[in-house]
């Protein structure tokens, strides 16, 4: 059987996850996975029907690679006539006020930006990310590092809602079924261009470093590591799913509710 080319995994869960027609916000980044996404959906939209636009955030934390990955973003897509928008934010300050990991300020500040403008917008928009494989992977593992449960051990699912500084915001992952590499070759048989992220080869970075040494460690136990991973946390969302189901059969008869 022939691979599900990237193109085909990406449509497919679109129109899967009943997403075609509806307003899609890229999230971009510059890298080659939001690049390899966003080509995917800008020039397959005669399939898909959707209103797309593109959203980059700035974290000031690269300085002036910073300012020319977003420079680069919005000059390419404004150039297709893709509506885009950048914004920006002090995360370092923002990390340092609210005692927070980088990590953790940069997420948050861009989350923020993507529900904020997305609200505002009134499109009823969906976020849409390019996380691959590799990253659900990293993902699970750095869970259960931290001894999540079931729920945390699932990693990203392809369709969620969060709520995000009181806004629910919709969230859409089409590209967790396929795999770094295959990314790569994409954007290289494409001739799309990306940038590469500094910060991105640092193991100062909780990710970075299950990336770059745990993972890479692993694989002299289990070449596999990654598929193993990921297989765990399909195992532990059936296992989620199960049990809330068995939940909500059986609370109507068990909960009771008081007027005071």
């Amino acid at each position: 059987m022939k691979p599900v080319s990237l193109r085909e995994t990406i449509i497919n869960s679109v129109h899967s996850h009943g997403l075609s027609g509806r307003p899609l916000s890229l999230a971009v980044s510059g890298g080659p996975d939001s690049m390899a996404m966003a080509h995917v959906l800008i020039t397959n939209n005669s399939d898909l029907n959707s209103e797309i636009e593109i959203l980059h955030f700035n974290h000031h934390i690269r300085g002036r690679e910073a300012k020319s990955d977003s420079d680069f973003v919005n000059s390419f897509f404004k150039a297709l006539d893709v509506p885009t928008f950048v914004s920006e934010g002090n995360v370092p300050a923002l990390s340092k006020k609210n005692k927070m990991s980088l990590e953790a300020a940069a997420r948050a500040a861009r989350y923020e930006f993507f529900a904020t403008h997305i609200c505002e917008s009134k499109r009823n928009s969906v976020l849409t990310l390019g996380h691959n494989f590799d990253d659900q992977a990293e993902t699970i593992l750095m869970h259960a590092i931290r001894g999540s449960g079931l729920n945390g051990l699932q990693g990203m699912t392809g369709f969620s809602t969060q709520t995000i500084q009181g806004l629910d915001l919709k969230i859409f992952r089409p590209m967790l079924s396929v795999n770094r590499e295959s990314v790569l070759k994409y954007c290289e048989d494409y001739d799309i261009p990306w940038k590469a992220d500094s910060t991105n080869f640092s193991t100062e970075y909780t990710r970075n470093s299950i990336r770059l040494e745990l993972i890479p460690f692993l694989k002299k136990y289990n070449p596999e590591i990654s598929k193993s991973l990921v297989k765990l946390g399909n195992l532990a969302k059936r296992d989620h799913d199960y049990i809330q189901s068995k939940i909500e059969d059986i609370w109507p008869s068990i909960a009771t509710t008081s007027n005071g």
